[in-house]
């Protein structure tokens, strides 16, 4: 792995702090500052497996909870039961989403099964270890202190609660857009901002716009969401991202 561990005995690392996106609660913070390729908390967690969840906690839907858990298929937990989830009790609970600015991705840091190697009748140890530890967060580019970290639950956790929160979740390929067309509009510009590219300025605001109401009318039949996260899932392309139930 690429991954440096850095640390930092002196200063907090990571500190909760009100979020920098609007009503979002806590968000997690950089307290020093973080090299690319490095893990952004340094005590690899175990995570928790979800298993038929549903059948043993009917309050579960209804809780607190149930906005937590990660597809179950990305750690291989999908093989144990009929529905499956993971708990990531770290960066995968408390760190904030926002998929224009999302820095930090999970990463398993494999340890040796010593229990595998242990005596089942003679070794008390046996069946006190877990494959499901050794996870992470690592960050995709350089931090600098009170950088917000953001993890990417993926493009399904936002569109399955449009309806429910009555809003519009830009994805990652509309900020590159929006992210383009404002680079073209300055290249564009002299000194000064004339009438006629301050209307060209407003016509594009007023696109942008309709192409978002556009975007979540076709959305608004309630069918692509869940359905395509798993399409999606069987393939590989969304295995570590939030579950996109609301």
């Amino acid at each position: 792995s690429t991954t440096k561990n850095i640390n930092n005995h002196n200063t907090c690392r990571l500190y909760m702090a009100p979020s920098s996106i609007p009503n979002s609660g806590l968000g997690i913070f950089a307290g020093v500052d973080i090299p690319s390729k490095s893990f952004a908390d340094l005590n690899p967690q175990c995570v928790i497996p979800l298993l038929d969840i549903e059948d043993h906690a009917p309050l579960y839907d209804d809780s607190i909870l149930s906005n937590y858990p990660w597809i179950g298929a990305s750690k291989g937990v999908h093989l144990e039961a009929n529905s499956t989830a993971l708990l990531y009790p770290n960066l995968g609970m408390l760190a904030n989403s926002h998929l224009g600015l999302a820095n930090v991705q999970q990463e398993d840091i494999r340890r040796p099964r010593f229990d595998m190697l242990a005596n089942r009748t003679l070794n008390p140890g046996v069946g006190a270890m877990t494959s499901y530890d050794g996870f992470s967060f690592v960050t995709d580019t350089d931090l600098v202190v009170g950088d917000e970290l953001f993890v990417d639950y993926g493009e399904g956790y936002f569109h399955g609660r449009e309806k429910v929160w009555d809003t519009f979740f830009p994805t990652a390929a509309n900020y590159e857009k929006a992210d383009e067309i404002l680079r073209n509009f300055i290249d564009s510009l002299g000194e000064e901002l004339e009438d006629e590219q301050q209307q060209m300025w407003d016509k594009i605001i007023s696109a942008l716009e309709n192409q978002a109401y556009d975007l979540k009318d076709d959305d608004d039949d309630g069918d692509y969401h869940e359905e395509e996260e798993e399409e999606k899932d069987d393939a590989g392309d969304l295995s570590q991202k939030r579950i996109a139930h609301a």
